[in-house]
């Protein structure tokens, strides 16, 4: 509860500074569960409580955006439970490569070899 329970305030917060919906990751599981919590808010507090829920199995990965990702792993305690590691992946282009044709970098990369 210290952790699920605190969703709805956090949801409302964001929305009273105007703040974009935020996505939260749950695990698939209890995702229609957290749902069910989001409709007794919003009944009680005649709220929309915008967000985006997204449910996710160990090993499974969600794009945030083009540069994150997050990915769950398993975690072991009293209840079922899973964490999460987020994390960017850049692929930053060699200076020496900028503005070569893709075809003339595969080139110089294998050619290599």
């Amino acid at each position: 509860m210290d952790h699920i329970g605190g969703l709805p305030m956090y949801v409302a917060t964001r929305g009273l500074y105007r703040m974009k919906p935020p996505t939260i990751i749950v695990p698939t599981s209890i995702k229609e569960d957290v749902e069910k919590l989001f409709e007794v808010h919003r009944k009680m507090d005649q709220s929309k409580l915008k967000h985006i829920l997204v449910g996710l199995d160990v090993g499974e990965e969600f794009c945030m955006s083009t540069d994150y990702k997050v990915k769950a792993f398993r975690t072991y305690h009293v209840i079922q439970s899973q964490g999460y590691v987020a994390y960017s992946k850049k692929r930053n282009l060699k200076q020496e490569y900028l503005g070569l044709p893709a075809n003339d970098i595969k080139n110089s990369l294998f050619s290599s070899l």
